[in-house]
C-alpha cells in the first residue's frame, strides 16, 4: 500500500493518506464501471433506452441493498465495496445480456 499512499499524498492533501484503505475497492469499482458502461451503451445504440433505464434502476436498488448490508459490517469501507460488487454483477450481467454481439 506504500504506491496507494503515494498516489494520494501526490493526487490530494497529505491528510487523505489516512483514507489509503478505500483505494483499492474504489479503483476495482471504477473499473467494473468502465467496463459496464461500454456495454450498457450497446442499449442506447440499439434505442433500447427503456431497457437502459430499468437495468438503471434495478442496479440504483442493488446499490441500496448492499449498502444496507454491508455498511453496518465494514463501516466507510463498506461503500466503496458495495459500488465494487453492484458493477460486478452488473457486469455479469450484460456479459450474459450481450453474449450474442460479443460472440461474433
Amino acid at each position: 500500500m506504500v504506491a496507494a499512499r503515494g498516489l494520494l499524498a501526490v493526487l490530494f492533501e497529505a491528510r487523505f493518506v489516512e483514507a489509503n484503505f478505500l483505494l483499492a475497492p474504489q479503483l476495482l469499482s471504477d473499473w467494473l464501471k468502465f467496463l459496464t458502461w461500454v456495454l450498457l451503451f450497446l442499449l442506447t445504440a440499439q434505442a433500447r433506452v427503456g431497457q437502459y433505464v430499468a437495468v438503471q434502476a434495478v442496479s440504483a436498488l442493488v446499490l441500496a441493498v448492499l449498502l444496507a448490508l454491508l455498511l453496518p459490517t465494514y463501516g466507510l469501507l463498506g461503500a466503496p465495496l458495495a459500488q465494487a460488487a453492484r458493477y460486478g454483477l452488473l457486469l455479469a450481467w450484460c456479459l450474459w445480456f450481450f453474449r450474442r454481439e460479443l460472440s461474433h
